[in-house]
């Protein structure tokens, strides 16, 4: 493929449909949106795609280790007319590709999203190989991002000559949408993600929603996502275990309609992110844009970012039941997910600060500084 003079290059491998809608897709389309640039999308090229006037796929094949090579000699072929390359994920493949670019066009930028969280930098700390290459990728660097400012600070200590800035992943939101149905929220505990993986503990937010459960007899637990076979067991277990229970929790699957789950989110109360390690949680900043109340664990890397006060939601100690039974108990009978102000307030601010052109506008700043 001949590529355009001076594009956005982004290079992701496993990319799906799905990924054009997260940050692998979203920056480039809409640095095609707000600078002109032309934008692709460089991937195995895995199912079906949706048409995109504002980004154009190239597909490497399904091969992966061919896939990778191919890679690295798209680079050596195409550096010089890539005015921008946006790499994911900081280890030895990415170190490779970015040198490789960088001999070719020297005066390209080179833009690298860790994707990290704080397990990411636990990992790199204690390991010097790892170290030297954070150091190396972030000096061959024009622009190296993490998405939460904790996990920021902690790596800004390990890198020597090089700042790591701080650029969240945002959100595709329309404000018209995300503001319906402010007084009609039912009396739901939602979450949402992968069920029964020990990265969300599921288990942990149905443990302590069963113990207050006969306290907010009228609230109702929805859990959104697939299931493994053992969480299928043991939610089924949980909810023989009392009658009333079989009522209260419900499983829908996995739901990929995002108007169904925009409908899903405007309808609940309060959101549970129980996660015991989290590098962003999308759906977190997705709930607190349809102003669901948050509550999230102490491992979710940005957590702390999201939740600036009480009235955006609590924080609770990962595995911590007890705690998070409270927490749960204590929100429902304060009121506060009642507050149809504060509810506008966390999605005004969320669709505010974290949208894809507020932070498309800041890559730009950053890569021409």
């Amino acid at each position: 493929m001949n590529l355009i003079n001076d594009s956005f290059v982004t290079i992701f491998l496993p990319a799906e449909n799905v990924h054009c809608y997260k940050d692998v897709g979203m920056i480039p389309r809409i640095m095609s949106k707000e600078t002109g640039i032309k934008s692709y999308l460089v991937c195995i090229g895995k199912g079906e795609y949706d048409d995109f006037d504002d980004l154009e796929l190239i597909k490497l094949g399904s091969n992966k280790i061919f896939s990778e090579i191919k890679q690295l000699l798209f680079i050596c072929t195409n550096a010089k007319k890539i005015k921008i390359l946006n790499l994911y994920h900081w280890g030895i493949r990415t170190l490779i590709a970015g040198m490789l670019y960088k001999v070719f066009n020297r005066k390209g930028k080179l833009y690298v999203k860790c994707d990290m969280g704080d397990r990411g930098v636990e990992e790199i700390r204690k390991n010097p190989l790892r170290i030297f290459i954070i150091r190396a990728l972030a000096d061959i660097s024009d622009l190296i991002s993490v998405e939460s400012s904790r996990v920021a600070n902690r790596l800004n200590l390990i890198l020597k000559n090089k700042k790591v800035e701080l650029i969240p992943n945002g959100i595709v939101s329309n404000k018209k949408d995300n503001s319906t149905s402010l007084k009609e929220r039912k009396k739901i505990i939602l979450t949402v993600g992968q069920l029964g993986t020990k990265a969300k503990a599921t288990e942990d937010l149905v443990e302590a929603f069963v113990k207050i459960s006969d306290k907010i007899p009228d609230w109702k637990l929805l859990l959104v996502g697939s299931m493994t076979d053992e969480f299928k067991k043991y939610i089924s277990a949980v909810k023989n275990s009392r009658l009333d229970l079989s009522s209260k929790i419900e499983c829908t699957g996995e739901i990929r309609n995002r108007n169904e789950l925009s409908g899903i989110y405007t309808k609940a109360s309060i959101f549970v992110l129980p996660s015991r390690w989290e590098s962003f949680g999308l759906v977190m900043l997705e709930a607190l844009s349809y102003g669901c109340y948050f509550i999230g664990s102490d491992k979710i890397s940005p957590v702390e970012d999201f939740i600036i006060n009480d009235n955006y939601g609590k924080i609770f100690e990962s595995g911590n039941k007890e705690q998070l039974s409270s927490i749960l108990l204590n929100t429902i009978n304060s009121g506060i997910v009642n507050d149809e102000n504060l509810r506008k307030e966390r999605i005004n601010h969320i669709i505010n600060s974290y949208n894809w052109t507020i932070i498309c506008k800041k890559i730009i700043k950053f890569l021409e500084s």
